[in-house]
């Protein structure tokens, strides 16, 4: 896990790149928010800079949990951490989680899902969809920058929208692709 001054220097960046997270963060809550029923208990498993929930909570959610392994959070909202693996809180705690660009970088990307199906009653997630090489090229590199800036986990996990769903099949059977963003895929198992 990083320590305290890999913890501020990611902060520093985020609170630095503030302008364009809130806009990413608006877009993806007004892609997400139809998906969630009204007044539901939501933990943001690796909600990074938190604003994404933030901005669910402006639209009127009042119980929503932040979770990550590192700790570069600029939202007012408080963040638990966690080992990137076991969620720690009780079966169907929450009524939805959500994972926004979240499991590419898990290290035991099966056992995180299984873990968000354990915690909530539903399951939303919004993961990059490659159908080229070039675009699963270009994330990678992206995702490398993100290592350097917030010492976010690499694992390059990506796949086309056929393989996310089949994957994510194994541990959520209902799940469906609801919508998409950019070159995102969302899902959601009720």
């Amino acid at each position: 896990m990083p320590n305290k001054t890999e913890y501020a220097r990611g902060k520093q960046i985020a609170t630095l790149l503030r302008p364009f997270w809130s806009i990413r963060a608006r877009n993806i809550a007004n892609r997400i928010f139809p998906h969630i029923p009204p007044d539901s208990h939501i933990l943001d498993i690796g909600a990074g800079n938190g604003l994404i929930a933030r901005e669910l909570v402006k639209r009127g959610h009042r119980a929503v949990t932040l979770l990550d392994v590192i700790d570069w959070n600029i939202s007012p909202l408080p963040l638990a951490l966690f080992d990137g693996i076991h969620i720690p809180f009780p079966a169907k705690h929450f009524d939805i989680a959500i994972l926004v660009d979240v499991i590419h970088h898990s290290q035991d990307e099966k056992t995180l899902v299984a873990e968000a199906a354990r915690v909530a009653k539903s399951v939303l997630i919004v993961e990059e969809t490659h159908e080229r090489k070039w675009k699963n090229a270009l994330a990678t590199a992206t995702d490398n920058i993100q290592f350097v800036l917030y010492n976010m986990p690499l694992a390059h996990h990506h796949r086309d929208e056929k393989d996310w769903l089949e994957f994510l099949r194994a541990d959520l059977p209902n799940i469906k692709q609801v919508g998409k963003y950019f070159s995102h895929a969302i899902f959601l198992s009720e």
